[in-house]
């Protein structure tokens, strides 16, 4: 049998067609491992070759081919699911009648009887990569069972082939049946590469002239696939996909690349004009377009390509052969490697597996069975023991800091040490390895001899340590995700018995079970069954579910602050100290927008910024009036500021050292976590990288002058509150945390060096048995990552210590959690760390997701809110709000800039602000230091700010939308049909869908409501175009001309609405466009309203106490309002100007 074939198809193509199963068949037979199929239809001699098909590929007939290259495909996989069938495209495309072929053809088969002269001329003028002595035959003569439909040249002709879309493929807009292009790509798994790939490959040759691009998914785009586990590695993959596309046609140029979202190189590269799709991805494919629409790539063409030919369409097992998942299901249980044969008894079976993997269930099914087990971990632990052979070494190796008081390994302490540090690791492990090998190879013997005929040896780290020598043949346990949570404990059956009685027939668990937004499933009933093996633990001992230090809270109260900050200086500074003296604690500074964002008081963009949301700092004479009074040595300060850490951070030292308190006395907390940031707040200054570099210098400064100031405060607050869920919370806070972690070891820091001083800040939202097993499952998890943990806020009640240790409930919960958001965490690393994450969008659109969703349940009144959209009341009573004066605040400040800029020394602030921009241009040098004496130069926010953003730059974010989440999470209700019926009646007077601007102005960076609307608004039909963050009035209404939209939507959720709302409205009317609707909302007081409509808006979105109507203006909506009501009453407003436009 030959290894590697060649089957050239002559016959006309009804034919070729009719003959394909049969000569795929007879191939199998002959050819064990490649055929190559080279399509000749209707040539009538072989030699000399002077006719030419005249069929040659164009935009004419590719589909034509297509659909007999998917035959082709098919017909092979029916025939031998082994054999590798690759059709030749590249000599279709042109006159060049050479057959290139990666692997040498050892025989060739013709589909007609041609002479032995001509087959042998054809081989060897055409087949230029032959084995010596390659053989050819023609079918018909190979055996009497091999009769083939005979030439037939009256039979249809190649024009006649009928191609018909099939339904799915006809629904796309942009669907074109026959085209050829210079630049087309496509994307997928490419897992074990199978006759589905070969298709969708194959069909994007064939409408490619030069270049094609190919993305094979990685990291968290196969996190989901059904035992992603046995997934090739990336590598292979890209390999496997080059190696077929320059087998078939290698006349094209092929660029393969890793892609790790779903948009891959389509939302960069400009040069694309096509994209190839299946039908299961064809979503994907519009999706792709609408996003290059928004940010003026071009659309691009999609066509959409059948996997299946229409006769395999209806048979499940026919898809499942063409299913990469099954085929990784096939080979669970299998044995990939032939097992060693020992000499003598016991059999070892090596087992790993992951962290949850189900080992722990495989090795107590196996010791029934009969076979001893020996827990490598269990010997892990040992090995640190005092007495062990390893304990001495250790602390050799690493310091006899590392010893606690009762002689033990810290191992807390030990985890510190080799942290990011590979070396250190390395001697760790060369350490302890060889201890629990040596104990190992010593139990095997012990249960040799006791007479074991089996032994499994159990390690996470079975290869990665070198073991697998010990072992027969090794085991690798895989469960995934979701079918761990299937294996949660079910209900007990004989309370299900009792409560199904009192629930009058119905399933207890289908009735009761509360289905969560973080996709955990909270039972009714939890008994002892669901903690089983549950191991003692203790507050202050590893994996420190319980708290970080022994006695907690039990012995004192929680720190007490409120965050705040408004106005001015001298206005924060007396409400400051009317808290202290009531009683508080400690401060919380709250700085208003245009701090955050680096920009001085007088700069233009934040006229509507300034003192509203946060008082304003400019410089550090601002400073040392808001802490005026306030001995900065005995209170401890925490200050919100994250973009513009470094010359607030450094306004705070020069503050307290005019004070005179030195800088080692400060205590507080920075929050400096800058990758929030850039996921969900959005006060940033600098692009991620240099961020990072920020953040380094300040954890160096910090830990080397200021031991009891914490350097950062990692949050998940911020997250919660853009709408991510408990498990995203915990799993991207951590993941910061981690990146952050690496960071200062980047940096040059030991991690025990600054690690004590990391805090962190976590939201504590309404879900009461969520909450305390988020922050119980949070510890658990820093613990394992890194073995050292922090203090956390809000993290047990006092007196008792972790009270809700031991419930069932709770212990379950925070077990699921952990798994959970340790998946997350997974995902995130395969991505290169949440620097690299936050940088591909990833886990902003994620959140973003989650937050259109959690709005679709309240929306359709699957998640009640109590007084929002559920037990209103009828009048509720006004909230008064304290109202500032933006433009006295603005003067007051600009009047104080122009003072400190002309009472300064000009030549030493210049000097500081170049010294501090050559260190941000060459990386020497550390910011937060030459920060300092800028502000003892009396430098301003802005200054420093600009200072380093003339190195930098700044950060401009990219706008991308979440698509069909709203939707789908809504649900069919009636209040979206009307949606739909009041667009259609609007399409029909003005011939275009509504279209709306969501815009965000000022420095206002919370774009949740935005965002919400937005998705919203898309999905129940609008065209929605959203607008980049920070912009003003004027670039506002630009953009709204120059997108023709119908109407703007201005999110305001930092008190700015009364300065740029009615801006906007001017800035439409001096561009000519009046008629354009402005509509707004977020949190804006209803003592507003009456303002903002005698300033031109028409519907306010937004907290009131009922639902309104005003004379001469449009509706109100309140808490509650339905995103479906909003967008129709908003679209029939439009259809009412309209008409009446028309009928004028």
């Amino acid at each position: 049998m030959a290894g590697t074939g060649l089957i050239v198809i002559t016959n006309p193509v009804h034919l070729a067609r009719a003959n394909l199963a049969k000569l795929l068949s007879l191939a199998a037979n002959r050819i064990s491992k490649r055929v190559y199929v080279k399509l000749e239809p209707e040539l009538q001699t072989l030699w000399p070759l002077t006719y030419r098909c005249p069929w040659t590929l164009n935009s004419g007939n590719c589909s034509k081919y297509g659909k007999v290259v998917t035959e082709i495909y098919f017909n092979g996989l029916r025939s031998s699911s082994s054999l590798d069938v690759r059709v030749l495209i590249g000599n279709l495309k042109q006159k060049d009648y050479n057959i290139h072929t990666k692997s040498p053809v050892e025989v060739v088969f013709f589909d007609t009887a041609f002479s032995q002269d001509e087959m042998n001329a054809y081989v060897n003028h055409y087949v230029p990569n032959r084995s010596p002595g390659c053989a050819w035959a023609s079918f018909s003569g190979l055996s009497p069972e091999s009769e083939l439909a005979l030439r037939d040249l009256e039979g249809p002709a190649w024009n006649d082939l009928p191609i018909v879309p099939d339904e799915r493929t006809a629904k796309c807009s942009s669907f074109e049946l026959n085209t050829m292009v210079d630049h087309s790509v496509l994307g997928g798994t490419f897992d074990r590469l199978h006759s589905g790939h070969k298709v969708l490959l194959s069909d994007a040759v064939m409408r490619t002239k030069k270049h094609l691009t190919v993305g094979v998914t990685d990291g968290p785009l196969i996190r989901s696939k059904k035992l992603k586990e046995l997934i090739e590695p990336c590598l292979d993959r890209m390999q496997h996909v080059r190696d077929f596309l320059e087998d078939i046609d290698p006349s094209l140029t092929y660029s393969v690349v890793p892609i790790v979202d779903p948009m891959g190189p389509t939302k960069t590269d400009t040069t694309m004009n096509a994209i190839v799709v299946s039908e299961e991805t064809l979503k994907g494919g519009e999706l792709i377009n609408e996003y290059r629409e928004r940010n003026g790539l071009g659309k691009l063409i999609i066509h959409c390509v059948g996997l299946l030919p229409e006769e395999m369409r209806e048979s499940s097992e026919e898809e499942d052969k063409v299913s990469s998942s099954s085929r990784r299901m096939r080979l669970l249980g299998t044995r990939l490697n032939t097992p060693k044969i020992p000499s003598a008894l016991p059999y070892v079976v090596g087992l790993t597996g992951g962290i949850c993997s189900g080992k722990s269930s495989i090795c107590k099914r196996l010791e029934k069975l009969g076979a001893a087990v020996i827990d490598c971990d269990k010997l892990g632990h040992e090995a640190y023991k005092p007495g062990s052979s390893c304990y001495q070494k250790v602390i050799e190796a690493f310091g006899e800091d590392i010893v606690t008081a009762d002689e033990m390994i810290d191992r807390r302490a030990l985890g510190r040490k080799v942290f990011g540090n590979p070396e250190m690791l390395k001697t760790l492990t060369g350490i302890v390895w060889p201890e629990i090998r040596a104990e190992a190879v010593r139990l095997i013997a012990v249960h040799r001899d006791a007479g074991h005929d089996v032994v499994v040896l159990d390690a996470a780290v079975l290869v990665e340590a070198g073991w697998t020598d010990l072992c027969h043949e090794v085991w690798v346990s895989i469960i995934p995700e979701n079918e761990r949570r299937l294996q949660r404990k079910p209900l007990d059956s004989e309370w299900c018995a009792l409560a199904k009685k009192q629930l009058k027939g119905k399933d207890p668990a289908a009735t009761l079970t509360w289905h969560t937004t973080e996709g955990i499933d909270i039972k009714p009933l939890y008994t002892p069954d669901d903690v089983a093996g549950l191991e003692k633990e203790l507050p202050g001992r590893f994996p420190y579910t319980r708290g970080p230090y022994p006695t907690m809270y039990s012995q004192r109260p929680w720190t007490i602050r409120q965050y705040a900050g408004f106005s001015t200086v001298e206005e924060s500074n007396r409400f400051y100290k009317e808290n202290l003296k009531a009683g508080q604690q400690g401060l919380s500074v709250a700085f208003d927008l245009a701090t955050h964002r680096g920009y001085d008081s007088d700069d233009a963009r934040v006229h509507g910024d300034v003192g509203m949301a946060g008082v304003a700092v400019d410089s550090v004479e601002d400073m040392k009036a808001l802490f005026d009074g306030i001995p900065l040595g005995k209170i401890s300060v925490s200050m919100t500021m994250n973009g513009a850490v470094i010359p607030v951070l450094a306004m705070f030292i020069v503050a307290g050292e005019e004070q005179g308190v030195k800088i080692a006395d400060l205590s507080g907390t920075i929050q400096n976590d800058i990758l929030k940031e850039f996921m969900v707040r959005n006060t940033y200054i600098y692009p991620p990288d240099p961020s990072m570099k920020i953040i380094g210098d300040i954890f160096s400064y910090v830990s080397s002058n200021m031991p009891k100031f914490n350097s950062i405060s990692i949050s998940g607050y911020h997250m919660q509150e853009a709408g991510a869920t408990a498990v995203l919370e915990a799993a991207f806070t951590l993941a910061d945390g981690l990146e952050y972690c690496k960071t200062g070891v980047k940096s040059g820091l030991p991690i025990d060096q600054f690690a004590p001083r990391l805090s962190f800040f976590w939201g504590v939202g309404m879900n009461f048995y969520m909450e305390i097993a988020k922050m119980r499952a949070a510890r658990r998890l820093w613990a394992v990552k890194l073995e050292l943990n922090q203090a956390y806020q809000l993290t047990s009640l006092p007196h008792i210590i972790d009270p809700w240790a031991g419930s069932y409930a709770m212990e379950s919960l925070t077990q699921e959690i952990y798994d959970s958001a340790a998946n997350i965490m997974a995902e995130v690393e395969e991505l290169g760390g949440m620097a690299k994450a936050v940088a591909s969008g990833y886990p902003k659109l994620k959140i973003e997701e989650c937050a259109a969703r959690r709005q679709a349940l309240i929306d359709s009144g699957k998640e009640v809110i109590v007084g929002v959209n559920k037990y209103r009341l009828e009048k509720e009573d006004p909230v008064e709000v304290l109202v500032i004066d933006n433009t006295k605040v603005r003067a007051s400040q600009i009047e104080k800039l122009e003072q400190i800029k002309k009472s300064r020394d000009k030549n030493r602030a210049e000097a500081a602000l170049k010294a501090l921009e050559e260190s941000a241009r060459t990386g020497q040098g550390n910011l937060l230091g030459l920060a300092v004496e800028a502000s003892r130069a009396r430098c301003t926010v802005g200054e420093i700010s600009m200072a380093m953003e003339k190195a930098f730059g700044r950060h401009v974010a990219k706008v991308q939308l979440v698509s069909g989440a709203y939707k789908s999470e809504y649900g069919s209700k009636g209040d979206l049909e009307k949606v739909v019926e009041s667009i259609n009646k609007f399409v029909g007077l003005e011939g275009r869908r509504p279209r709306i601007l969501v815009a965000k102005m000022g420095q206002d960076g919370h774009d949740r409501g935005a965002k919400v609307i937005a998705t919203g608004f898309a999905d129940v039909g609008f065209d929605v175009d959203v607008g980049p963050l920070f912009q003003t009035p004027q670039e506002v209404a630009q953009q709204a001309v120059d997108a023709d939209v119908h109407v703007v939507g201005a999110s305001s959720q930092a008190a700015g609405h009364k300065t740029l709302i009615p801006e906007l409205v001017q800035a439409l009317k001096k561009l000519g466009r009046p008629d354009i609707m402005v509509v707004c909302g977020g949190v804006i007081p209803p003592q507003d309203y009456d303002f903002l409509y005698k300033a031109g808006v028409s519907f306010i979105f937004g907290p009131d106490y009922d639902f309104l109507y005003k004379a001469g203006v449009s509706f109100i909506f309140g808490p509650g309002t339905k995103i479906p009501v909003a967008a129709t009453e908003v679209v029939e407003a439009l259809t009412k100007k309209i008409g009446k436009r028309q009928a004028n």
